[in-house]
């Protein structure tokens, strides 16, 4: 038996402690009892838990100050422990009872979440309290840097959230200035002074584009970066990516190519995010290819990965050395090493376009030495309607109890629609869509039906049956408001069920094809001329107003709330572009505002915005606007939703 040291003055400094003590053997158990008594007099008795499942439900049901884990249990055997029960003791300090005195073990249970190790038969009192002491100083030292880079954290985004809405607004003004000039509405240009457009022009895009990768670099690391997934054609991203980098890869002496295999499987992924990817990938291979060099892009099927679809960017530039491959796609790390151009960028391409795989259950890595080039490749796992299914249906391995389809199909109601074609609405409803589903585990599946001009898409969601009809009632309620969808005559059908989850999904599409129901829809040819603009900002309102003036459209103006309420109660626009940062009171109240009124609630809103869509996008189409554009526009975004809505 262990003798006990004389302790009392030993306790000093440690406050009463609720012990919990996950030990197997009740003699150990006994000793560890009385060691606690001798060092926390104070304290009440420790509870005791003879196994790894026991003591996690002692911690889900209290709260413990400090837990004491032996190394084998039943239903557990060694350093494992610590990382089994971590995840139920997150809150609590642990110190680890071993026989072994084994530096690499006490090494690994630290790593592993424990706060400190004990050899059991030899630890004296002195040292078995200050080993309490010591780990619950440390644990909450823990948790206060842990609260503390939390609050950096918050901050940190809502200081980036800031600058990217206060520098959108004077580069909205920019870019719309420059196109104003570039098309000739201000008079002719000589061929320098185009010359000289072109620089600014791709100097705010470039700008734009940091914009938009710090934001996505927050997303990311607050896991909320969004996908709108699809089914589509994997080559389509691809070529689209190709296509806007010719003119780079043209200027540089650089050959660029696209290899699609043929018969590809479709896949579900969001098709801006993939060219996103593509376009980093084909951005670092140009900046590192000398003149005279070519860069490939592959799209096709490797036989040794099943289920996947393989995408490669390969290039004849300088390579990168062994060290640098590992490192590639961590955060702001930069291989400058043979660039053709000064141009060094943020180091966050390749940190973005990892991330945006993972949200794809794909992978991405790098083959590369230095004088031979580089591979980067990366995967996207085919399209599977099963597989979906089971993606939703089944979590931590047990089947739900049943999956909601709620089934939206879209026909051209009309010639005019007939000839624009039933595809180019799909984004539209998709991003609908989007807007509706419950949680990130539901998907959005696009679907071809054979015969005739039709499509329609399906989300799968983890939802009961009221559930079910709960996103059926929001479907119907957004898709009807869908300019889109209503002006431009697109017929929409949706119809929610429950499909019973068993272990084959090959059921499914025949229970969805008996869930669809036509509803038809006519355009009402409405014409529209006179747009609010509701900004305070004088460059940007006097840019968008000179694009719309040259639609034969008219403007009017308003730089705060009172204004802008005035001016719609007074002249009943027939649509409203509005800015949310607004003084006197938000661009939301006035939306609000406007909605509420018998006057204008009819009145189309369109929130042109420096502020984040995702994070303001379902508020304001809660509020009832009928899209939110993020400053600035793409170069025909605006008037485009305009005639939608118009």
């Amino acid at each position: 038996m262990t003798r006990l040291a004389n302790d009392a003055p030993h306790s000093e400094g440690v406050a009463p402690l609720r012990v919990l003590v996950i030990e197997d053997d009740s003699i150990d158990f006994r000793l560890v009892g009385r060691r606690l008594a001798a060092a926390l007099p104070d304290s009440p008795a420790p509870k005791w838990a003879r196994s790894l499942a026991e003591g996690a439900q002692c911690l889900a049901e209290e709260e413990f100050d400090l837990l004491l884990l032996d190394m084998g249990l039943p239903d557990g055997r060694g350093i494992g422990n610590v990382e089994t029960i971590m995840p139920a003791a997150r809150n609590t300090p642990i110190i680890v009872l071993t026989r072994l005195d084994d530096e690499e073990v006490a090494a690994e249970a630290v790593r592993l979440g424990a706060q400190d190790y004990l050899i059991k038969g030899e630890y004296d009192l002195r040292t078995f309290v200050r080993s309490i002491r010591f780990s619950c100083e440390r644990h909450a030292m823990q948790r206060r840097l842990a609260a503390a880079l939390q609050r950096e954290n918050e901050v940190k985004d809502q200081f980036l959230a800031h600058v990217s809405h206060e520098l959108r607004t004077p580069l909205t003004a920019v870019m719309q200035f420059t196109t104003i000039l570039e098309d000739g509405i201000a008079g002719e240009l000589t061929a320098k002074q185009r010359g000289y457009l072109g620089t600014v022009r791709r100097n705010a895009e470039q700008l734009h584009g940091m914009i938009d990768t710090l934001m996505d670099v927050t997303r990311a690391e607050a896991g909320t970066l969004a996908c709108q997934f699809e089914r589509i054609d994997p080559a389509t991203p691809v070529l689209a990516a190709v296509e806007a980098a010719a003119a780079e890869a043209d200027a540089a002496g650089v050959r660029l190519e696209a290899v699609v295999a043929p018969e590809l499987p479709d896949i579900i992924a969001d098709r801006a995010r993939l060219q996103q990817v593509v376009g980093n990938l084909l951005g670092n291979a140009l900046k590192f290819t000398p003149s005279g060099g070519h860069i490939e892009v592959r799209v096709l099927v490797d036989a040794d990965r099943p289920g996947e679809v393989c995408f490669q960017v390969r290039d004849t530039g300088c390579g990168m050395p062994e060290d640098a491959c590992s490192q590639v796609f961590d955060r702001m790390y930069q291989c400058a090493q043979g660039s053709r151009t000064s141009r060094k960028g943020l180091g966050l391409g390749l940190y973005i376009a990892r991330e945006i795989l993972g949200a794809h259950g794909g992978d991405i890595w790098v083959e590369s030495s230095v004088g031979s080039g580089s591979v980067f490749s990366f995967t996207v796992p085919a399209y599977s309607l099963a597989r979906l299914v089971k993606q939703v249906a089944w979590v931590d391995g047990a089947a739900q109890p049943d999956v909601a389809v709620v089934a939206v199909e879209i026909r051209a109601a009309s010639t005019a629609a007939r000839a624009r074609g039933v595809a180019d609405v799909i984004p539209e409803v998709t991003r609908v869509l989007q807007g509706c589903i419950l949680a990130s585990s539901d998907v959005l599946v696009p679907l071809r039906r054979s015969g005739g001009d039709r499509e329609w898409v399906v989300v799968l969601a983890r939802a009961s049956q009221d559930g079910a009809v709960a996103i059926e009632r929001r479907v119907s309620a957004e898709l009807g408001r869908s300019v889109v969808l209503v002006k431009q005559g697109f017929a929409t059908a949706v119809r929610s069920l429950t499909f019973e989850v068993t272990g084959s999904c090959d059921g499914l599409a025949a229970d969805i094809e008996d869930a669809i129901a036509e509803i038809s829809s006519e355009p009402d040819g409405h014409e529209s001329r006179l747009v609010l603009l509701v900004d305070d900002d004088t460059d940007l309102r006097e840019a968008v107003a000179v694009r719309l003036r040259a639609r034969d459209l008219r403007v009017c103006f308003a730089a705060d709330r009172g204004s802008a309420l005035a001016a719609a109660r007074r002249m009943v626009p027939d649509v409203v572009l509005l800015d949310l940062g607004l003084p006197s009171g938000g661009g939301l109240q006035v939306l609000q505002e406007l909605k509420s009124c018998p006057a204008t609630a009819g009145v189309p809103v369109v929130v042109l915005s420096g502020r984040d869509p995702e994070t303001h996008l379902a508020e304001v189409l809660e509020a009832g606007a009928e899209a939110f554009l993020q400053k600035p526009p793409d170069e025909g975004e605006l008037l485009e939703v305009l005639a939608a809505v118009l």
